[in-house]
């Protein structure tokens, strides 16, 4: 009875896979015609990003073949106050290129957005000269690293703009989809088969157990210093958010509440500073902060 239930879903989970590869396999290849006119689209990826921070600006230019020729190498982009980092990477097809920025901004005042100059794209059709012009998407800098997250990592605050996403996603969604449907069928008919059930038994070391939450993030913030390129500015950025938020509770005095406010404007002076920070200058400010928090306890200084 039991592998009749499997053999039930396993069947309409294949078959429904099988259709949902067909459309992902050949959904961009019917998208992916010729336009009648030519298209630019540009994509800015994060749109949010933090001072300091890689960003990506893609621009991808689709035309018909037959009437319109381009040459990647004059279209004209600027992304002041942000400046490119080493060259673009240019990928050419008939009727489409896409070329891709590394951009870059370390002079932009956090908590602000951005407007970058328009992409000129220089074309012929029929013969005749002409330009496109294609308006990019604002930058926001962020400062803010949200310091209620209750995952292992450290996640930044984006800003709460709309992202577009493109088809691109849209199709590597489904494709996602298929996989996980794949995955059902084979392990239902793993099981019919077979007839015999398997676990994985995960041991994992026991979590240790932290006084209050707010000790358990600074714990992960030290802990991230160790880390391989790991970025000081974050670290400084999520400590003055947790000293913020710090601040704002009934259970310090003013005095303490005064002690918080300044290591908060010092942990972000040193943030932004020209410089990048050091180690040292990080764990000083982690150090700070627990003999603030533990003082009203009489607690030693966190080491």
């Amino acid at each position: 009875m039991g592998k009749r239930n499997l053999f039930k879903i396993s069947i309409p989970a294949i078959l429904l896979t099988a259709t949902v590869g067909l459309i992902a396999f050949f959904g961009p290849i019917v998208e992916n015609q010729d336009p009648d006119s030519i298209i630019a689209q540009v994509q800015t990826s994060p749109r949010g990003n933090f001072l300091g921070d890689e960003l990506q600006i893609k621009l991808n230019v689709r035309y018909p073949r037959n009437a319109i020729s381009i040459d990647p190498q004059k279209v004209i982009a600027s992304f002041d106050p942000f400046f490119a980092r080493g060259e673009p990477r240019i990928e050419t097809r008939p009727g489409e290129i896409t070329i891709y920025w590394r951009v870059q901004c370390v002079s932009c005042f956090p908590g602000n957005s951005y407007s970058l100059p328009d992409i000129h794209v220089p074309y012929k059709e029929l013969g005749a000269d002409k330009d496109l012009v294609v308006k990019q998407e604002p930058i926001f800098v962020s400062q803010q690293i949200d310091p209620k997250v209750k995952t292992e990592d450290v996640v930044m605050r984006r800003p709460n703009e709309p992202i577009v996403l493109s088809r691109l996603e849209f199709w590597a969604g489904i494709l996602l989809l298929g996989l996980l449907l794949i995955g059902t069928g084979v392990f239902a008919l793993r099981r019919m088969w077979r007839g015999e059930q398997t676990s994985d038994v995960k041991q994992t070391a026991e979590p240790l157990v932290y006084e209050n939450e707010l000790l358990r993030k600074l714990d992960l913030l030290r802990s991230k210093l160790s880390a391989p390129g790991v970025n000081h500015r974050k670290i400084l950025a999520a400590c003055a958010g947790l000293l913020e938020d710090e601040s704002r509770k009934a259970e310090y005095d003013h005095e303490q509440r005064s002690l918080l406010n300044k290591l908060r404007w010092r942990a972000e002076r040193v943030a932004f500073q020209e410089t990048l920070p050091q180690k040292g200058d990080v764990l000083a400010i982690l150090d700070e902060f627990c003999r603030i928090i533990n003082h009203d306890n009489g607690k030693e200084d966190v080491k």
